[in-house]
């Protein structure tokens, strides 16, 4: 209700997602999750892995077309390693999709390869083999395309149901 005075339970939720990246990013805030991204990553908050925040530091990059950097921000938390699997596998779709931008697709390809290879969850490798669909659209391998976004949305459907 307007003019009430918020409790401080309320007011720390709030305080915390406006700070909070996946937030930020959800919210289609992007040069905001960016920066949050960026700054939680030099301290990583209990339950946030350097890698993870990496991660949605990318996403928000892409979203915000400076996929140079995205890739730079995933080479980075790649090189510096990620504990969890599935956050790497993302990582890599990240990069395999910034390295498509930029016209590279052969890289692009064995990066998506090694996503999914590395992916542990339905979701990821979706995100994998439609990074791949895109690599075969680029090379007008229009089958191989449909393939890829067949299996994704086989994944996708799996998913939800689960």
């Amino acid at each position: 209700m307007p003019g009430t005075v918020a409790t401080k339970e309320q007011s720390a939720r709030e305080d915390h997602g406006e700070r909070d990246p996946a937030v930020l990013l959800a919210s289609g805030r992007f040069e905001e999750a960016r920066e949050a991204a960026r700054r939680a990553r030099r301290r990583p908050p209990a339950g946030r892995s350097p890698a993870m925040l990496a991660l949605l530091e990318c996403e928000a990059l892409a979203s915000l077309g400076r996929d140079a950097e995205a890739l730079a921000v995933a080479t980075r938390a790649l090189t510096q390693g990620a504990a969890d699997p599935d956050v790497a596998a993302r990582l890599r779709v990240a990069r395999a999709l910034a390295l498509w931008e930029h016209g590279r697709t052969a890289a692009a390809a064995g990066e998506a390869r090694r996503a999914l290879a590395g992916s542990e969850s339905a979701p990821t490798r979706a995100r994998a083999l439609e990074a791949l669909a895109l690599v075969a659209l680029g090379e007008d391998d229009l089958d191989g395309a449909r393939e890829r976004i067949v299996e994704a949305l086989a994944l996708s459907e799996g998913a939800v149901g689960e």
